[in-house]
């Protein structure tokens, strides 16, 4: 007997009910599908680019739309490349491999038409565009004796953060470059000369390290594991003012938050949120974020990235299931129809 069932896509996955107990309309599992429209639907398929075969195993991808054209540039754990249509062009930095391991964390961003690129071991690196057939370099200006976990393009700053010196790590210190100059680097990290705008502030309520940073509109929202925070430029003598936003909410992990339509998407230690630097709202639901934390390990949390489908109106949170070594699963809900 063939029973119709309307709204098959109403509601998304519930994991947290025993499927006899759920309408016809509701979904106990699935896998390699999307909801949308009120409906289901198979999800796009994975596919190898061939081009880049035989290439190291990336740890990072990211996109560069520059003055001179689109690239995807590949971070492995020694070497990185770029691939611009069939081109496929080895662009590690010429001082040899680098020394990240898996848990060193790839990030960064476009900065005044550069790449700049840092795994928080290396020396920041960046790539001189529209200059494509240059290797990666160190970041000019950088201070020899600096490491940092997290560097992020801010205005016409670069902002470091997690910053260790000379051996000595304060992992709540926020510490900023003099501005730069359309199209330029910035010229020095001189927090001691009072000629420049360079400067740093250690975030003094807290225990917990800093964990990453993303610019959200016009303020940079720093996270730690359990608060989130707002820096904003302000000029005049203190140059940036800094706001602790939420005092219980902070990232699981790094690469754990995405920016959409001036919102933020953003996996706690315990939930999923949205906000806007100033209301917070849950929604994990039981339905889903007991099933998704219950599947990560103390090896696995760690791996958890949020990636935003802008085109799908979608944010893919990646993780690793069942021991993987990498991410295999990933749980998607559509910010329009909250599925």
């Amino acid at each position: 007997m063939i029973v119709p069932v309307n709204f098959v896509g109403k509601t998304g996955l519930i994991t947290d009910q025993p499927p006899f107990d759920l309408p016809p309309n509701f979904w106990s599992d699935c896998r390699n599908v999307r909801f949308e429209l009120g409906g289901i639907e198979r999800s796009p398929s994975w596919r190898t680019n061939a081009t880049a075969g035989g290439s190291p195993l990336s740890y990072g991808l990211f996109f560069v739309h520059s003055l001179i054209g689109k690239f995807w540039v590949s971070t492995g754990l020694a070497s990185v490349i770029s691939i611009s249509g069939a081109t496929v062009t080895d662009i590690t930095r010429l001082a040899g491999p680098y020394t990240g391991t898996t848990q060193d964390f790839w990030q960064g961003g476009m900065f005044n038409d550069h790449l700049i690129l840092n795994n928080g071991v290396d020396v920041p690196q960046y790539w001189d565009l529209p200059n494509a057939a240059t290797d990666l370099a160190d970041l000019p200006n950088w201070p020899a004796t600096h490491r940092a976990k997290i560097v992020v393009p801010f205005k016409e700053f670069l902002v470091a953060l997690d910053v260790t010196i000379s051996g000595e790590r304060d992992d709540r210190l926020v510490m900023w470059s003099h501005p730069a100059d359309p199209l330029n680097i910035p010229p020095s990290w001189d927090v001691a000369d009072e000629t420049l705008d360079a400067g740093q502030v250690s975030l003094s309520e807290g225990e917990d390290r800093i964990i990453d940073a993303l610019q959200v509109g016009n303020q940079l929202m720093i996270m730690t594991g359990s608060q989130t925070w707002a820096m904003t430029f302000i000029g005049g003598q203190d140059i940036m003012a800094f706001r602790r936003v939420f005092s219980e909410i902070g990232a699981l992990t790094q690469g754990c938050a995405a920016t959409f339509l001036n919102k933020v998407f953003q996996v706690t230690g315990d939930d999923f949120v949205i906000h806007d630097l100033q209301s917070v709202t849950s929604i994990g639901y039981d339905r889903t974020k007991r099933w998704f934390f219950s599947q990560l390990t103390s090896a696995s949390y760690d791996k958890v990235r949020v990636v935003r489908k802008m085109t799908a109106k979608e944010i893919w949170i990646t993780f690793s299931s069942g021991g993987t070594e990498v991410n295999n699963l990933a749980l998607v809900w559509n910010w329009q129809f909250d599925t």
